[in-house]
């Protein structure tokens, strides 16, 4: 749901030096948002995507306002793993 991205600059991963990524710049609809954190009342969020060399997400960082009144937050989701089968219970 990203619009306005904008490709930066590569560089090596910060985590691991053998790896190079590359930072998109976005902007992501509140809505799209909402989906995963219904109580996000922004209409928009900006976002930086970094994308390593195979075409994976390695990171999300999302900035705008996640709770009524709390002004921005920048929240960075980082994708650490792929493939892995996660089981979840109810607690």
């Amino acid at each position: 749901a990203a619009t306005d991205v904008e490709a930066g600059e590569q560089r090596r991963a910060d985590d691991d030096n053998s790896v190079i990524v590359t930072p998109y710049k976005a902007a992501v609809p509140g809505d799209a948002v909402a989906a995963i954190l219904p109580c996000a009342p922004g209409d928009t969020f900006e976002a930086t995507f970094t994308v390593d060399d195979e075409g994976r997400l390695r990171a999300a960082d999302l900035t705008g306002e996640f709770f009524s009144g709390g002004g921005e937050i920048t929240y960075t989701i980082a994708i650490t793993e792929y493939g892995v089968t996660q089981e979840i219970t109810a607690p």
